[in-house]
């Protein structure tokens, strides 16, 4: 179990590392939902020294040493862990930023070229970016029609200015 937790976390994290970053900048890995991703293979390693002590049989002076080392040095590295996600969940600069972006694109494809830039410009993989042209007016137009999304002045405030 241990050993499958590190790996998992290991492949999630690859997996970050490979499709979200090259799109969305090395910043993008301090984004708060990722901070229990991270976290995981630290519990893995937390539970491998739990087992430690379920087995059973005379361990020499130096085994307890090693023990001890690898106790402090877990609680250390979870201590760390905590105080960075609390951080990251109180901090969500990058979300922001990212919003923000998407928001800029979707007002500049309802007509407002002064607030956005097109996909193309900023090499954008979202979901607006991927729409054909004629879905994204229709989606856009419904959105701007009634107001919604970007297209409230509430939203246009938090997101936009």
């Amino acid at each position: 179990m241990p050993v499958m937790l590190m790996l998992y976390s290991y492949a999630l994290t690859a997996g970050i590392m490979i499709y979200r970053v090259p799109d969305l900048g090395v910043n993008y890995i301090h984004q708060p939902r990722y901070v229990k991703t991270y976290s995981i293979g630290l519990w893995g390693c937390a539970w491998g020294l739990l087992s430690l002590y379920v087995v059973k049989g005379t361990a020499s002076s130096y085994v307890k040493s090693y023990k001890n080392i690898l106790y402090v040095a877990v609680f250390l590295i979870m201590l760390v862990q905590f105080i960075h996600a609390r951080h990251a969940w109180n901090a969500q600069k990058y979300n922001i930023v990212w919003q923000k972006n998407h928001a800029a694109r979707i007002v500049y494809y309802g007509g407002d070229e002064f607030l956005g830039k097109p996909c193309p410009e900023v090499n954008a993989k979202s979901k607006i970016c991927r729409m054909g042209q004629k879905r994204r007016e229709t989606l856009v137009g419904f959105l701007k029609d009634n107001k919604l999304n970007v297209f409230s002045e509430r939203i246009r405030q938090d997101y936009l200015y």
